[in-house]
């Protein structure tokens, strides 16, 4: 299981591992009270900071034959670039058809 935290961190201990467990509990439906982190990572600016209230998807058509795609369109992060780029390629084909 991986997880990241939009928190920016002064020491190795400024996330609290218990919130985080808990939060991933509850997301995931499931106990993590045998969960182990094993490692931690700083990566500065990987993904896009996604604050309250935004969308969690947005419209990849934006008319008269043009598309987009990105994460920018659907959660911030690699999968929600994916999931973006499918849909917009549905789009298309739907609109050819």
């Amino acid at each position: 299981m991986a997880a990241s935290v939009p928190e920016h961190s002064v020491d190795e201990h400024s996330v609290d591992e218990a919130r985080l467990l808990a939060r991933l509990a509850e997301l995931y439906e499931t106990s993590t009270r045998e969960w182990t982190p094993l490692a931690r990572y700083e990566i500065p600016h990987a993904l896009p900071v996604m604050p309250p209230g935004h969308p969690l998807r947005s419209p990849v058509r934006l008319g008269g034959s043009r598309y987009v795609c990105g994460d920018h369109r659907d959660t911030s992060s690699i999968q929600g670039a994916l999931v973006s780029g499918r849909r917009a390629a549905t789009a298309v084909l739907q609109d050819l058809a």
